[in-house]
């Protein structure tokens, strides 16, 4: 009995989410002028092994995908049976723990349909764990389900390809890059070249986003513009376990929103960090785990960030928390929820102070300066 009053409470809980996610439609943000409005949901990093069988890691958070018109998520790990995995990763590096090698069955790839994730970034550290064929099986899964990727190709030309959803609402290009610091770290990651392939990357200079790098992302980002109301920018980045930008990787997201990025986001450091908006544009540094273990502490506070976006121009950021327990991400109500509403409020306070509100329900909503 006990069980089926929390089931219940559950799904009441969910539906009352998916409800006020969706009044923004009908009520205007925060004074804005109403006009064609757009919702693009975007989390963070998504690893489907070791799940319970039978069992869609989404199936607490789905109604909050519902809502949105657009959902995006970082798919680390590619969808693969292969067993050669890449020379790029050292034995040396793996005993030490600095390189990981990760991997997930395409079979799971369903529950990423099923919960209605419109697209997968690849451009991130582990889509290459097994060379260009896992790379492959993982881009063949995604199309096989109908959901658009970006980030990882044959070559750099498709790797810097943007992924582009259509909706009633407006277009979404989203653009994803690996944007580690050192040379080291990205070429053990394989980045994808004119005539080889890899993921797309953008290198550091000096502690600056390299010359090269800026031209390439202004033309990526100017293509994108060309197809789509709202583009996306996802940069894979930062320090494991950090809760604070570094200085370089602020800059990049500050000179890919100069470039005309409407909104920019984050993962990497597999916890939440702050929010800025920069210039017009929100900048989400992290969006933490989301589908992935461990999950203690920090490691296990996460949510679905909503972008807003009104006549193709950014409004205001949603923050819906949510807590992973043995892998699935559990939206978080009560004290719990404006607990972790305030913290992220807290960390994007020592970016720049954002104007914002924490809802009864525990939901951070941070509007355009």
């Amino acid at each position: 009995m006990m069980r089926a009053s929390l089931r219940a409470g559950i799904r009441w809980g969910l539906l009352a989410v998916a409800l006020s996610a969706a009044l923004w439609r009908l009520v205007p943000a925060f004074g804005a002028d109403t006009g064609s409005r757009m919702c693009v949901a975007v989390v963070g990093d998504v690893l489907l092994r070791n799940l319970p069988a039978g069992q869609s890691p989404f199936r607490y958070v789905a109604p909050l995908f519902a809502a949105a018109d657009v959902t995006v998520c970082n798919l680390e790990g590619p969808l693969t049976g292969q067993t050669k995995a890449t020379p790029a990763k050292s034995a040396a590096d793996l005993a030490a723990k600095e390189q990981y090698l990760v991997k997930a069955p395409p079979k799971n790839a369903r529950y990423l349909a099923e919960a209605g994730i419109d697209v997968a970034t690849l451009g991130n550290n582990h889509t290459m764990d097994y060379r260009l064929a896992g790379c492959q099986d993982t881009i063949r899964t995604l199309e096989q389900l109908g959901i658009a990727h970006t980030g990882a190709g044959a070559n750099a030309a498709e790797a810097r390809r943007p992924a582009v959803v259509k909706t009633g609402s407006g277009t979404v290009a989203v653009l994803s890059y690996l944007a580690f610091v050192t040379a080291k770290g990205l070429g053990a990651c394989t980045p994808a070249t004119g005539t080889s392939p890899g993921v797309a990357v953008v290198r550091s200079a000096g502690g600056k986003l390299s010359a090269a790098s800026r031209a390439a992302l202004k033309q990526d980002i100017a293509q994108a513009k060309k197809q789509a109301d709202v583009v996306i920018v996802a940069f894979h980045w930062g320090i494991q376990k950090d809760s604070t930008p570094t200085s370089y990787h602020r800059g990049l997201a500050h000179t890919a929103a100069e470039l005309g990025a409407t909104a920019v986001i984050g993962h990497h450091p597999h916890v939440l960090q702050g929010v800025e908006w920069y210039g017009g544009r929100p900048i989400l540094y992290s969006l933490g785990n989301f589908v992935f273990s461990p999950s203690t502490g920090p490691l296990g506070q996460t949510g679905v960030f909503y972008l807003h976006f009104t006549d193709g121009k950014p409004v205001r950021v949603d923050f819906y928390p949510a807590r992973i327990s043995s892998r699935i991400p559990r939206p978080l109500t009560g004290q719990a929820a404006r607990s972790l509403s305030q913290r992220l409020l807290n960390l994007s306070g020592l970016l720049r102070p954002v104007p914002a509100v924490i809802t009864p329900a525990g939901v951070l909503q941070i509007p355009k300066p």
